[in-house]
């Protein structure tokens, strides 16, 4: 009986949820793929705003469905606009922002670390995902306007065919950092068979200031020598 006498809104319902879903699938195609792909702030605020407005004309009974229409479609404008004005150089800065230099010939750059918002561990995190382990294998790493880190190996670490040289193939292993963001891993350095004040000692730290100075300090097994980047 409850559906029977709500029938009327039930079926407004069904019909304003299908037409939004068709309205914004044809919003979607016309704004492209770069919705989904390449998120930036604009698009971001953009994809929320029109999400909302869609899912609000799927229940609101009571409004007028041309209203919505024309959100949408003010909403679908303001991003082909803003996408066309990101291809010119002055509009591109202020809306997408610029790409920033993390890392240059092995070195941190602290400044454009600061303003990427990222934290070393999570720099360390994606150059792992790109099979680079030691940051010292590092020519240059870009964090590009999309979130992403583009990184140039240096020369002598870019692949090669193992087969293609006559040389003997060294065994892998990851890198032992010590010392990530200011503090100690104990774990790794337990693993190394060193105490926290060896390494204190080795990398001449000796007050809460020296160690929180210290972006990342790996330890080269091969060399017996520690890597330090400082802020």
């Amino acid at each position: 009986m409850w559906i029977l006498f709500h029938m009327e809104n039930v079926i407004k319902v069904l019909v304003f949820s299908l037409s939004s879903f068709a309205f914004l699938f044809l919003v979607t195609k016309i704004l492209g793929k770069k919705q989904i792909a390449e998120l930036s702030f604009i698009d971001y605020v953009l994809g929320i705003s029109i999400g909302s407005i869609a899912a609000e004309w799927s229940t609101e009974t009571e409004q007028p469905f041309y209203h919505y229409i024309i959100a949408l479609t003010i909403y679908g404008a303001l991003s082909l606009i803003l996408d066309l004005l990101e291809r010119k150089q002055p509009f591109r800065k202020f809306l997408k922002g610029e790409e920033l230099t993390i890392i240059e010939d092995g070195e941190f750059n602290y400044e454009n670390l600061k303003k990427s918002k990222l934290d070393v561990e999570d720099v360390l995190g994606m150059a792992r995902e790109k099979n680079i382990f030691d940051i010292e294998d590092i020519a240059y790493a870009l964090f590009e306007t999309t979130g992403k880190l583009s990184i140039l190996p240096k020369s002598a670490k870019r692949p090669t065919v193992i087969e293609d040289i006559d040389v003997k193939e060294a065994p892998a292993s990851l890198t032992d950092y010590v010392i990530i963001n200011g503090k100690p891993q104990y774990q790794v350095i337990r693993e190394l068979k060193m105490t926290v004040e060896t390494v204190f000692e080795k990398l001449d730290i000796k007050s809460k200031r020296d160690l929180n100075n210290i972006l990342v300090a790996s330890y080269d097994t091969e060399k017996k020598d520690f890597l330090v980047h400082r802020k």
